[in-house]
């Protein structure tokens, strides 16, 4: 699946959980965007990132589902 920058999309992360992003960025090994729904959790807690907050993820840890 290919993504598109300002679309919405529901993520499960094998490292950071399950939430919704707005992407604001891809390269051939990242995503980022913000949050819009959820948590993305870490192991430190300082890390944890919230909705309105950005958060960047390993697009090979992860899956992505478009939000129609």
């Amino acid at each position: 699946m290919e993504l598109q920058i300002g679309k919405i999309y529901d993520v499960f992360s094998s490292r950071k959980g399950k939430f919704r992003i707005k992407l604001t960025s891809q390269c051939e090994t990242w995503a980022t965007g913000i949050i819009t729904k959820g948590k993305a959790k870490a192991i430190r807690e300082y890390n944890e990132r919230e909705k309105g907050e950005e958060i960047t993820v390993r697009k090979s840890f992860s899956s992505f589902t478009e939000v129609l």
